[in-house]
């Protein structure tokens, strides 16, 4: 439809309004380079990236840190994929998630209190009834 409007216009010698394809073109080129991207988080990096699977069961988690002090714990089942984000703080080796509600939401695959094990590259959580978490990346 474009190119013959394009054709006409040519023919009849009218103008044509470049407006609305400039704005298609930018709307696109955004669109692509957002979804396009590996990170969700793109304009912080991140300091940890750790994993959690539950044997046996349909459930599993990431935990990423970022050095901008938030976090996003995403809580994986056999058919759908949601993130919880907030803040953390880390004294000492003990991080703590500051979201009370993370434990309920994600069906008990997180806590919010970890013990930092760099040596083993572990979170291992404070509460009993929990999973330790694999670190899979730090960066300092």
């Amino acid at each position: 439809m474009t190119i013959r409007n394009l054709i006409r216009i040519k023919k009849k010698n009218g103008k044509f309004d470049f407006i609305p394809l400039i704005l298609v073109l930018i709307f696109g080129t955004v669109w692509y380079l957002i979804i396009d991207l590996p990170d969700k988080k793109f304009w912080t990096e991140k300091s940890l990236i750790g994993f959690i699977e539950m044997e046996e069961t349909p459930k599993s988690g990431t935990l990423e840190l970022f050095k901008n002090g938030s976090f996003g714990a995403s809580y994986h089942r056999a058919d759908y994929s949601c993130t919880y984000q907030g803040n953390y703080e880390i004294i000492d080796n003990r991080l703590v998630l500051k979201r009370t509600d993370l434990t309920e939401l994600t069906d008990k695959v997180f806590t919010t209190e970890y013990l930092i094990n760099r040596k083993d590259s572990i979170l291992k959580p404070i509460k009993n009834g929990f999973m330790e978490i694999g670190i899979s990346k730090i960066m300092e």
